[in-house]
């Protein structure tokens, strides 16, 4: 298909904007589980009418059930699917797993588009979403015009939907859980608080967690023939008028004309755009935050943008056959494989004031407030021959009345109602679970013999193969959380390294390299990075073959305790844990990392520190500020507690585990993180 412009609706006014203006189609919300619930979003009353207002436009509609679900929530799930299907949306975008498998049960037809917030950012990703029925990946956002033409390449079969314009988070999408942590509010559940755009501060940067707005609008003809299938906006919470702005500037861009961007940045931005992630040159110049005088530019150009969208956009082109014969008037209007024919009165015959052809080719032009505009106008008309122009014009609304109707029928598409996902079997849970730990270096594992299973990082395993025989069959080598593009070979190396070291067990953080190393023939043990909430998601991931998985450590003990599952499940018990996975560090000057030692850390407006560490430069970590800790407290049935070691030496992490084992209370300050909260 060629490049598609998709444009961000949060409500009724800025779908009309965005389809006034040029879209080609448009992604909004029902008015649950989708990642912007504080966008006005569409209703059961007001679904089906907007889809059909696009498709009577030609713009195609793809509905966002893209945010984790929990199990109290599943049948609020099934219910919004088969209504999404029913009012004939061309496509869902979804996060969680169970999502897909719940769509694939009730609509096989309906597609499936792997939203952002999977944290798909390699061809391992890519080539999962394939086995799992997905026809299109959101990517990253994080991921160099290189690294984007490596992946179609890669992944021919698969289409690619990329940013071009509007809001970068600060982390990875699906990899920041700052806004559940601190306040209960998690972007995995559309309800980021976006405490990233607070004053943040390093030792020379202020705002040092919020970064400029994105815009590559002017290389969407680079994308385009790299394979890119989309080119999306972002933005359902903003105004028609900046829907309005950006749709136009990608239309002009792709019809290769100059977009204007000083208007788009004064409709809105953070101190102006940033290219880094496009180009790769991720610095200090990406980070910005918005400003009294962007304020006030948006004030100042809103009421100029209006008459982008004041009237109804001839964008479909439809050929028109008149014949005016004796015995009949006939209008045939075609576009595409759709065709309409009406008739209206008679011709009379005449010697005086007859019509001709060009007549009537001229009020069959009048197409007017409609979305048509006539590629061909065929008129056919006898000679000595009367019509009233009203006739004419008649037949033209008519017929067009007719096509648009034509165009707004829903597909024919199977529905199953009435399905019910099979209850996920039961596993009896350790009321005793097992002890497992995580640690960052081979020299901060201590006592052995206080877990079961250790984890440490493959890179860590593999700088140093002298000291593994101390861990024997306990060891599971973890891949790094974000493999992009330009480490993925050399991962894939290191993988097949670990093998031949005899290590068979892998944790994996990411769906792309979970699937490339059962592959590969590997134990493989999901991360939190999974984000596994529900039963569902937690089978789905059994049924690609993981054999257990740790818990998101954004549910409550509660809602862990509902998880059924036939594969042993885990929680994170102690920890510093990973508020945020980003590409573009807070630590780098204009001219990148310099001579920085790969760690440092961030202060919050309240003065709490937090620790930002490296890891090799692929990307940076930002850790809360407190650890976890619930060693103190009782604990919903699991099959195992993972203690996730970062920066502490072997001595303390022996005094943790056994402070934990123990049942004692933390002699630090620590925090329940949301085991004790139910998140919203």
């Amino acid at each position: 298909m060629a490049g598609e412009i998709l444009s961000p609706v949060g409500g009724e006014e800025q779908l009309v904007a965005a389809v006034r203006s040029g879209a080609d189609a448009v992604y909004f919300g029902t008015k649950a589980l989708n990642a912007r619930r504080n966008a006005s979003n569409f209703g059961d009353g007001e679904l089906e009418g907007s889809i059909r207002y696009c498709h009577e436009r030609g713009v195609r509609v793809y509905i966002t059930l893209n945010t984790l679900v929990c199990d109290d929530e599943l049948e609020l799930l099934r219910g919004e699917i088969v209504k999404v299907a029913e009012a004939g949306a061309d496509a869902v975008i979804l996060q969680d797993l169970a999502c897909a498998a719940f769509a694939k049960n009730i609509c096989p037809g309906l597609p499936l588009h792997a939203s952002t917030q999977m944290a798909v950012h390699n061809a391992e990703g890519l080539r999962a979403l394939r086995k799992l029925g997905f026809s299109r990946a959101v990517v990253a956002r994080e991921l160099s015009l290189s690294e984007i033409k490596l992946l179609h390449q890669e992944v021919p079969e698969l289409e690619l939907e990329v940013f071009v314009h509007g809001a970068l988070c600060m982390s990875v999408s699906g990899a920041c859980y700052m806004s559940s942590m601190i306040g209960g509010r998690s972007g995995n559940r559309g309800l980021c608080a976006q405490p990233c755009r607070l004053d943040f501060r390093t030792d020379s940067r202020d705002y040092a967690l919020s970064l400029k707005d994105l815009c590559i609008i002017p290389h969407l003809k680079e994308l385009e023939k790299i394979g890119v299938s989309s080119f999306k906006i972002e933005g359902r919470m903003k105004r028609p008028e900046y829907v309005a702005a950006a749709t136009d500037a990608c239309v002009k861009a792709l019809h290769g004309e100059e977009p204007d961007l000083g208007v788009l940045r004064d409709v809105f931005s953070r101190g102006g755009f940033t290219e880094g992630y496009y180009t790769g040159k991720r610095n200090a110049l990406m980070f910005g935050h918005r400003t009294r005088e962007d304020a006030e530019a948006s004030q100042a150009v809103i009421k100029s943008l209006r008459g982008l969208y004041s009237r109804e956009r001839n964008s479909i082109p439809v050929d028109m056959l008149c014949l005016l014969q004796e015995d009949k008037s006939v209008l045939t209007v075609t576009c595409n494989d759709r065709s309409v024919t009406v008739s209206g009165e008679k011709p009379t015959p005449g010697t005086e004031h007859c019509i001709s052809s060009e007549d009537v080719k001229k009020q069959l032009a009048k197409t007017g407030n409609t979305p048509f505009f006539p590629a061909s106008i065929d008129a056919r008309v006898g000679d000595g021959l009367r019509l009233s122009f009203s006739v004419i014009n008649s037949m033209r609304r008519q017929a067009l009345e007719e096509m648009a109707r034509l165009m707004g029928e829903k597909p024919p598409r199977e529905v199953s109602a009435s399905w019910r996902a099979d209850a996920p079997q039961a596993l009896s849970r350790h009321r005793e679970p097992s002890l497992r730990a995580r640690f960052s270096s081979v020299s901060g594992a201590g006592d052995t013999s206080l877990f079961d299973r250790i984890i440490l990082p493959a890179d860590e395993i593999l700088s140093d193969t002298r000291q593994l025989s101390r861990f024997g069959d306990k060891l599971i080598a973890e891949l790094p959380h974000m493999i992009f593009p330009e480490y993925e070979s050399r991962y894939r190396q290191k993988v097949r390294e670990i093998g031949a070291l005899g290590i068979r067990d892998i944790y994996c953080d990411n769906i792309g390299f979970s699937s490339f190393c059962l592959d590969e023939g590997f134990t493989v043990h999901g991360g939190y990075g999974l984000n596994i909430t529900n039963s569902v998601s937690l089978a789905e991931y059994e049924r690609m073959g993981i054999s257990d998985a740790v818990l998101s450590f954004e549910l409550s003990f509660e809602r862990i305790a509902s998880i059924a599952g036939s594969i042993p499940v885990g929680i994170i018990g102690y920890g510093y844990l990973p508020l945020m996975n980003y590409r573009s560090c807070p630590l780098r000057n204009e001219k990148g990392c310099g001579s920085c030692p790969g760690y440092g850390k961030v202060t919050d407006p309240k003065l709490n520190v937090f620790r930002v560490q490296c890891l090799e430069r692929m990307y940076s970590v930002l850790y809360n500020c407190l650890p976890l800790y619930v060693g103190d407290i009782r604990l919903p049935e699991t099959d195992f507690v993972l203690l996730w070691f970062t920066s502490e030496d072997a001595r303390r992490a022996d005094d943790i585990a056994r402070a934990f084992t123990a049942g004692e209370k933390a002699g630090f300050e620590r925090t329940r993180g949301l085991y004790r909260r139910e998140l919203i």
